[in-house]
């Protein structure tokens, strides 16, 4: 479930000339967004699971205007290991199948997301299902007639820093990961390390989309 390769896409999607900054909000500066709009609602771009909107709708129950859409110059990616899979048991360690979808920016590439509004009471909930993640503020493209149709938050990678430190989690993850791998790391993992999705969470997001 990896993105093609840049070359894969239409010429006709346009250059940019440098990929957005991959920890561009941490989790708060979405509430802090939201805050110094007074914004009462606010766009979510989604992918994985989050392209079925009935998995949405269990996060975020009174979200609106859910719609298909194109984001241009990221790409899908899995790798890092979820808490909520060891959490739940469906993480397969010993083989390494225990990595979550997450996106890092790639120009030239594009993929389909899932976009919605998601009442202000609601955000708490949706960071705290994203808890790993970074987010990024990104354009969303109509998928028949390229129309730029807004903008909204996308779960992208983030770091150990900011994950373990920043947001206080290494507790959490090293009584999770560390019975299985040596060195508790979420966002590390290097590309030959040999992570591949976990199985159960794969399936979600292929029924998803």
């Amino acid at each position: 479930l990896h993105s093609p390769s840049p070359a894969a896409f239409p010429a006709h999607i346009p250059p940019m000339a440098a990929p957005p900054d991959p920890c561009g909000a941490t989790l708060t500066a979405v509430m802090v967004t939201a805050d110094q709009r007074d914004c009462a609602w606010t766009t979510i771009v989604g992918f994985g699971s989050l392209l079925s909107e009935r998995s949405a709708q269990f996060t975020c129950p009174n979200l609106r205007n859910f719609r298909l859409a194109r984001v241009r110059h990221f790409r899908r990616v899995f790798a890092h290991p979820a808490a909520v899979f060891f959490e739940r048991g469906i993480a397969r360690p010993q083989t390494l199948e225990v990595a979550s979808l997450s996106t890092e920016p790639c120009p030239g590439a594009s993929f389909v997301v899932a976009t919605f509004d998601v009442p202000r009471s609601e955000v708490p909930g949706l960071l705290a299902r994203e808890e790993e993640f970074d987010f990024v503020k990104v354009p969303f493209f109509d998928l028949g007639t390229d129309e730029r149709l807004g903008t909204g938050f996308m779960c992208t990678r983030s770091t150990d820093e900011e994950v373990l430190g920043a947001r206080g989690l290494r507790p959490k993850y090293e009584a999770l990961l560390g019975p299985h791998f040596p060195t508790v790391s979420v966002w590390s993992w290097a590309t030959g390390s040999g992570i591949l999705p976990c199985p159960v969470y794969c399936r979600h997001c292929v029924l998803a989309a």
